[in-house]
């Protein structure tokens, strides 16, 4: 396997990164545009909130040095994480108004935001605890993911209920964008990425070619062969998972 300091075929040791920081600060641009050109459009601030996020969780990509600064790039970007998906959902529900049965039920915005909450309790708790279990490190990742593409998926329903009871012609067509859009970029990733990695299936040529790092390796107890998964992290993973799994001696690397 490659090293996140070398390179993937004909790709840049820094590429993914690269695009992902480009990513980013398209994010950026769009949010600072709607803040100060469209800020009196309803939800702007809200929207302006969700790029910010999303910006921190694409440029924010951790070393494995973890030093002080390091370990505060990877707290924002797993923070990101979590919040980017409640915003998102709490954006569709408010846009371009509250939709009615929130007006009889103001606990369930706050409420958005309790399971991204408790999974980031539960992310610094196995972080703390992380000799404890490997296992239960890489069953937090699973349940961050189920957590992600959900949210998403709600959100994209609730953007269609909104377009099919829209009457004006204006709105009609903001609403077909946005519910369009939402729905080409969460289903591939869902289809391809995430229910492959939910069932334990091992991952295809091109999700290992950018800085996401799979490790399996089959514990003597269990007929399965386990998967852990690293995101945004440099040779310093590598050299922790090799040693981590040359100690079990059933090292085996995808």
């Amino acid at each position: 396997m490659n090293s996140a300091s070398g390179s993937s075929g004909n790709f840049p040791a820094n590429y993914p990164n690269t695009w992902l920081r480009l990513i980013a600060l398209i994010y950026l641009a769009i949010g600072l545009y709607v803040l100060f050109r469209r800020w009196t459009a309803p939800g702007s601030t809200h929207f302006y909130i969700f790029c910010v996020v999303s910006f921190v969780f694409y440029a924010f990509k951790y070393t494995g040095k973890l030093n002080g600064f390091d370990w505060t790039i990877y707290w924002g970007n797993a923070a990101a994480w979590l919040l980017q998906p409640a915003l998102f959902l709490h954006f569709a529900l408010t846009f371009p108004e509250e939709h009615e049965f929130l007006k009889k039920r103001r606990w369930l915005l706050p409420a958005i935001y309790v399971p991204g909450g408790t999974l980031l309790v539960f992310h610094v708790l196995s972080k703390v605890f992380s000799r404890a279990s490997e296992m239960l490190r890489w069953q937090m990742d699973r349940m961050e993911m189920a957590y992600l593409v959900l949210y998403f998926a709600l959100a994209a329903l609730v953007f269609l209920h909104s377009y099919r009871g829209a009457t004006r012609p204006i709105l009609r067509q903001q609403l077909k964008w946005v519910t369009r859009g939402t729905i080409l970029a969460i289903a591939p990733f869902t289809l391809f990425y995430v229910v492959p990695y939910l069932t334990g299936a091992m991952p295809s040529s091109a999700m290992k070619r950018d800085e996401i790092r799979w490790y399996s390796f089959r514990p003597p107890d269990k007929r399965r062969p386990v998967l852990l998964l690293t995101r945004g992290c440099s040779s310093h993973c590598d050299v922790f998972a090799r040693r981590f799994f040359s100690g079990l001696g059933v090292m085996s690397t995808r």
